[in-house]
């Protein structure tokens, strides 16, 4: 399996789509201080992407752990996302979304340095967090504040964490995301699985993926 560092062929591609992409100027810039009683230790990924449905669907299972005491609630960006279903320690869990904060309120209060683990499953066609390009080519956007519009979770540069990802694509397309190439596994006649890991964190900001008909 050929191993290929996102920090080499992601950027040219990202390059290469951003002169097909037209955005008008956007005036947003991240909060010095945000409101953050909890870390993201880690994250495990899966994505399905549906590129003629400009669709990804998504699960993540973060690790996460508590900054303060009686902590009562967690709260994730979550623009123009469907949250499907989000569980804690594999135990079905009441949420909310409003303006565009995804709010989850524990059962159990957590206090510093308790860790818990939270699944959330959900979709996207947000035409801000995904773009599409006259080829068929689909990728997600790296405007700052766009993450939060194809993956819930804590949309801020101070946020970062390890991971490991599985991309559900097309068998005649590869994928680039960040970290170093795993194995690829067949999930259905027409669909393979790509797995991308980081065993150094990332910033939640820095995640980003291409799928496209190019060479790996």
């Amino acid at each position: 399996m050929i191993r290929t560092p996102y920090s080499v062929l992601l950027p040219l591609l990202f390059s290469f789509f951003t002169y097909f992409q037209t955005c008008e100027e956007i005036q947003v810039d991240y909060p010095s201080h945000p409101y953050h009683p909890f870390d993201i230790e880690h994250a495990e990924i899966i994505l399905d992407i549906e590129i003629d449905q400009n669709l990804v669907t998504g699960t993540v299972d973060y690790t996460i752990r508590s900054k303060n005491n009686q902590l009562t609630e967690l709260q994730f960006h979550a623009s123009e996302l469907s949250i499907d279903d989000v569980k804690i320690n594999n135990r079905d869990i009441d949420f909310e979304v409003n303006d565009n904060l995804l709010t989850v309120q524990l059962t159990d209060t957590l206090n510093e340095n308790d860790e818990i683990n939270l699944l959330i499953r959900w979709q996207s066609t947000s035409d801000f967090g995904l773009h599409k390009s006259y080829d068929g080519s689909l990728w997600s956007s790296l405007n700052p504040l766009a993450h939060r519009h194809w993956l819930p979770g804590f949309d801020h540069p101070r946020e970062s964490f390890t991971f490991n990802a599985g991309i559900d694509i097309p068998n005649d397309m590869e994928v680039l995301f960040n970290g170093e190439l795993g194995e690829t596994s067949p999930v259905s006649q027409s669909k393979k699985r790509v797995r991308w890991s980081s065993e150094k964190e990332v910033p939640a900001t820095g995640l980003g993926f291409v799928v496209g008909n190019f060479q790996i």
